[in-house]
């Protein structure tokens, strides 16, 4: 009788067990029980540019490669896809985004074919480094080593700007007119860490 009271007890600790997070010798969960999360998603450092045209390529599932308005762009499983609708075809109006050292789509997202009447581009630089900046805000500014400007239509948010500040910019490239900047937390910041 004994036996058998050895064995259930036995059998029943081997299953229950595993099912229990048992600190390990150096008092962790072991890492098959810990909770799973999600990683998370770093903006690419450098220029993001946005543009808006026409979608020339049906996109599936098993495709890496996308055209818009004869400009061939390449997907990754990191692209952000964002429509209301259930696929992405041809004629399709779209905003797409992608880093400029790469040239890798970050997002795509169907919109309004108001949009591709009169296109038009747009560049960001994220996490940027104000190198020198006017005293009103409104000039000339240097930022990472480029010339920009401002005017009073420029959009800043999260003031006071000084000089070394982290920012995030958003700028017309045929002039580098900037339409928006936004200070950012130092710790978004790779040269700042």
């Amino acid at each position: 009788m004994k036996t058998i009271i050895a064995i259930v007890i036995i059998c029943a600790t081997s299953i229950i067990t595993p099912l229990i997070p048992v600190p390990t010798a150096i008092g962790e969960i072991p890492v098959s029980l810990r909770k799973k999360s999600n990683p998370v998603k770093i903006k690419p450092f450098g220029a993001r540019y946005t543009i808006y045209g026409n979608l020339q390529t049906s996109l599936s599932q098993s495709s890496k490669s996308l055209t818009v308005d004869g400009t061939s762009y390449e997907t990754s499983e990191d692209t952000q896809f964002i429509s209301k609708m259930t696929k992405f075809t041809r004629g399709t109006c779209v905003k797409l985004e992608y880093h400029d050292n790469t040239e890798e789509v970050l997002e795509l997202t169907a919109v309004s074919k108001n949009n591709c009447l009169d296109p038009k581009e747009t560049f960001t630089l994220w996490d940027a480094k104000i190198d020198k900046m006017p005293n009103d805000l409104i000039g000339t500014w240097i930022i990472n080593g480029e010339t920009f400007k401002t005017t009073k239509k420029t959009r800043f948010y999260n003031e006071p700007f000084e000089p070394f500040s982290c920012v995030d910019v958003q700028y017309r490239p045929e002039d580098n007119l900037i339409t928006k900047i936004k200070k950012e937390s130092p710790s978004k910041c790779y040269w700042l860490r």
